[in-house]
């Protein structure tokens, strides 16, 4: 049922049905509010007024979300002391989820994250029609040390990591050097695989990763800590933004990528060989 378009009433209906549909934890709902409670008060309450707007001149899902990232890039340029720097990322993610929502009562496919839960194979199909990985050829140039971070090239490189492990996920320190390790935000990660793909395109080193619109980088391994593999191109996957935080809180799925890298890749992050999920045959790829 669509709920009231009034904020408040809106905002507890979507984290309530985010928690249920293990869309976001509890906390990670919790700061979402409190982000878009934030936004709201930036904006003159106008969060509702962007939204259904951005409905309205919206015929598909891809043209939604374009809209509604620019509808935001749109305030931050117009109000640039509106909201810290350092918030703004974090503002984005938590409106354009919300947004995604409010559109799902709208749009068939936004429906398919916010309506019935759908099962766990028809959620491992569609990440296979959207998941972009890089092409083996330019995995094995990253391992042998002929593309990547330049001050990597020349270097042995057995895991195929982007910054030839130099790079550890820790929000808490991003920015920092700790032991030689480069504190990120996933920053490092999300660039290494779109240079990667970008790569396996033949567009070249100067071409931009703007091109990525709407996707995001995913860990298959979860092994963000382990500098061998955090920007690994063989641990990472490009999956479209909407989709990304499923990608964690579903074993199935995360079975169906790992089974993915062995056969394109042979990649097991030196562990066993993953089994082949059920009706793993059936999953159609891009």
């Amino acid at each position: 049922m669509l709920p009231k378009l009034n904020f408040q009433d809106a905002l507890s209906a979507y984290c309530a049905e985010a928690v249920a549909l293990n869309i976001l934890t509890p906390g990670s709902a919790a700061s979402y509010r409190s982000y878009l409670n934030a936004l709201d008060s930036a904006n003159g309450q106008q969060t509702i007024a962007w939204i259904k707007g951005n409905v309205a001149e919206s015929a598909e899902l891809a043209e939604f979300i374009d809209n509604s990232n620019q509808t935001f890039r749109n305030f931050v340029r117009a109000n640039p002391r509106a909201i810290a720097s350092k918030n703004q990322s974090k503002l984005k993610s938590a409106f354009l989820s919300f947004s995604l929502y409010i559109f799902s009562f709208f749009n068939a496919d936004a429906d398919q994250l916010w309506g019935t839960p759908i099962d766990d194979f028809q959620l491992a199909q569609l990440i296979a029609k959207t998941a972009i990985f890089a092409d083996l050829s330019v995995v094995n140039q990253v391992i042998a040390g002929k593309i990547g971070r330049q001050e990597n090239i020349g270097r042995g490189n057995p895991y195929a990591s982007w910054d030839c492990m130099s790079s550890i996920r820790n929000i808490k320190y991003k920015r920092h050097v700790n032991n030689g390790l480069y504190c990120d935000d996933n920053t490092r990660a999300n660039h290494a695989i779109k240079r990667a793909v970008l790569q396996s395109m033949d567009w070249g080193k100067y071409a931009d990763i703007a091109y990525f619109r709407g996707f995001e980088a995913c860990h298959i391994y979860d092994l963000v800590q382990d500098p061998r593999f955090y920007t690994s191109v063989m641990n990472l996957v490009l999956v479209p933004r909407a989709l990304a935080a499923l990608t964690d809180h579903n074993s199935y799925v995360q079975a169906v990528l790992k089974r993915r890298v062995y056969e394109l890749f042979k990649f097991t992050a030196a562990g066993p060989i993953p089994a082949v999920p059920k009706n793993y045959q059936n999953i159609i790829w891009r």
